[in-house]
């Protein structure tokens, strides 16, 4: 069975398309989660990517359904995406997820 590579957002490349598996926050910031979630970051997700700041602490632009938005590194990094390329590779071949 092959394994599946997850990445956080704030690793994705940009302009690549990606699935959302998880969120994944840190303990001292418990509140993100359901704000993560209720602006659309849901598992099932399409998410992409646009643009990052040319610092690496600045903002990331991602896409995800049909709107953008500019999130900090830190809360890019809790949320966990794997490639659309890699999840429709493993429906093509039956690996299960």
């Amino acid at each position: 069975m092959a394994m599946r590579q997850l990445l956080n957002l704030n690793q994705a490349p940009v302009g690549q398309d990606f699935l959302i598996k998880q969120l994944s926050v840190p303990n001292d910031a418990l509140d993100w989660q359901p704000w993560l979630e209720e602006i659309g970051f849901l598992p099932g997700e399409h998410v992409t990517v646009r643009r990052r700041s040319l610092l690496r602490k600045g903002a990331v632009v991602v896409r995800v359904g049909h709107s953008t938005f500019a999130l900090h590194p830190d809360e890019a990094a809790c949320i966990l995406v794997e490639s659309k390329d890699a999840v429709e590779d493993n429906h093509q071949t039956g690996v299960s997820q």
